[in-house]
């Protein structure tokens, strides 16, 4: 995903306090998971135990990106935040990400200890090491939880009106706002040796992920009374009917739930999951997978792909993902500007 622009954090040079170009959107790097990112500040997973007096009040100043020096796995974010929860961690940051999940550790307007000086800025921490690769980097799993990162970033960007530019240390010193790296933090004051998020950090990448993502957030005062969608929208209708949900044209929680059913469970998922996902689409429900399940599934898949114009091979592979990701991020931006 990210291999034209690995392995490029500043060299610290350059690169530093340009604001990147938006590119066309490109939204076959959104994940569909990450899309509830852009809704605003989420609850706490696990609250952190160390968290300073104060308030961090706006003018937020910056979002500080970090490596958590930890594998990029699946259940890393709930590590962090696990470790943050305990006095003799001696840190904090408002946000963990890893492949599957983001976990939120102390409230934004709070000062986590995560880059001195803390107040005014947001940590945002990776689930990976500042000694990764460019190759490391670019492997799946990091970039899953690199795009994760990426959405939180656009969000706090747009909630608190900060510019997509990389600051370095003069840029930190000089007052100007925007997002960097705990490397820069640490150069700028001394008050830390840390050089996450490494020399290999695709910034130029991951800037370009949150310009894509700004792109896709709702302007904050839409017209007052916007068009109602068109009835009968076809390709939510395709989608749902892909789905075995009714074909309403309007996508809603149940046509989410199907979805999400559909992706995730597997031959060796419990029997209840099973035989959610076999009344889902039409078989009997007897909590087996068998050859008439696969069938129906692979069917179900088939349509799905139909409707997104890919490949129809059945299999729910990373173009599929990606092109599903696509359409229901535009499906949730358009359901968030009606509700307004």
């Amino acid at each position: 995903m990210f291999a034209a622009d690995l392995g490029v954090l500043d060299r610290h040079v350059g690169l530093e306090g340009r604001v990147i170009t938006p590119l066309r959107r490109r939204d076959s790097l959104i994940l569909a998971e990450s899309v509830s990112a852009l809704a605003g500040e989420p609850p706490i997973t696990r609250q952190a135990y160390h968290v300073s007096a104060g308030a961090n009040e706006p003018p937020l100043h910056r979002v500080v990106i970090h490596t958590a020096e930890c594998d990029c796995a699946p259940g890393a974010a709930t590590g962090i935040g696990n470790y943050f929860a305990q006095a003799s961690s001696g840190g904090s940051a408002q946000y963990g990400v890893d492949p599957d999940a983001e976990g939120h550790y102390v409230h934004e307007a709070a000062i986590a200890w995560h880059a001195p000086p803390n107040q005014f800025s947001i940590g945002v921490e990776i689930a990976g090491r500042a000694a990764f690769t460019s190759a490391q980097w670019a492997s799946a799993p990091v970039q899953a939880a690199l795009t994760r990162a990426a959405a939180r970033t656009a969000d706090l960007c747009h909630r608190y009106g900060l510019p997509v530019v990389w600051l370095s240390a003069a840029d930190l010193l000089a007052g100007r706002r925007g997002i960097t790296g705990h490397v820069c933090v640490s150069r700028a004051w001394h008050q830390t040796d840390h050089t996450d998020p490494g020399p290999n950090f695709p910034v130029v990448a991951f800037l370009q992920l949150v310009q894509a993502y700004l792109h896709a957030i709702p302007a904050p005062h839409p017209a007052p009374h916007p068009p109602a969608p068109r009835p009968g929208n076809t390709l939510v209708q395709a989608l749902q009917r892909a789905a075995h949900v009714a074909a309403t044209g309007h996508w809603d929680r149940a046509s989410d739930v199907a979805f999400a059913r559909l992706r995730d469970t597997h031959p060796a998922s419990g029997a209840t999951a099973v035989r959610a996902l076999q009344r889902q689409v039409g078989v009997t429900a007897d909590g087996i997978w068998g050859p008439i399940t696969d069938r129906a599934v692979h069917g179900a898949i088939v349509a799905l792909q139909k409707a997104l114009h890919q490949v129809a091979d059945g299999i729910w592979g990373p173009h599929t993902q990606a092109a599903f990701a696509v359409a229901r991020a535009k499906l949730y931006l358009r359901s968030v500007v009606r509700r307004r």
